[in-house]
């Protein structure tokens, strides 16, 4: 075998080392600098890429309190609007309570008028059936006619006596 010859060792290494000179200049003054160009602008890129990350995180975090900042200040123009309407509601729930109590005054009054004014009636007209009955009682059993004054009179000294007597329980309201 040549290369394993003695004698061609130092042609060999004299080609090797011609061999890797000749290539280490060629990487270095073409291949080298691309990618040493490559590499930096990379860097570049990730330096302007984290800037801009940077910036955005910081946008996102005025933009967060920025938001934060009106929700607060909505929190508070709607609990201002609750407690508002609340008033609102009770001023109106009260409102309709003293009409509606007024009302029900006016009605308890007309009723208790209507009652009085029927129990003036109902006795009206138990007087003049009682007036009526106590004639006609009255004349079958003595066998003569009384004029209608006189059984009014009767009636209602039998009905004074009666007051008298039975005086009206007192009603409670």
């Amino acid at each position: 075998m040549p290369q394993f010859d003695s004698s061609f060792f130092q042609s060999q290494v004299f080609w090797t080392l011609i061999s890797f000179a000749l290539l280490f200049f060629m990487l270095k003054r073409w291949v080298l600098p691309v990618i040493e160009a490559t590499l930096a602008k990379r860097q570049a890129i990730i330096r302007e890429d984290l800037a801009k990350a940077e910036d955005a995180r910081r946008e996102a975090a005025a933009f967060q309190a920025k938001y934060a900042a009106q929700l607060a200040e909505v929190d508070v123009e709607i609990r201002k609007r609750v407690i508002a309407a609340e008033a609102d509601i009770k001023s109106r729930h009260q409102h309709r309570n003293h009409t509606f109590e007024q009302n029900l005054k006016r009605r308890k009054e007309g009723f208790l008028a209507d009652e009085a004014f029927m129990h003036q009636q109902a006795i009206k007209e138990i007087q003049q059936q009682s007036t009526a009955l106590i004639v006609d009682a009255a004349e079958r059993l003595v066998h003569h006619t009384f004029n209608e004054a006189d059984a009014q009179q009767a009636l209602e000294e039998a009905l004074a006596d009666i007051k008298h007597d039975f005086p009206p329980s007192s009603k409670t309201d």
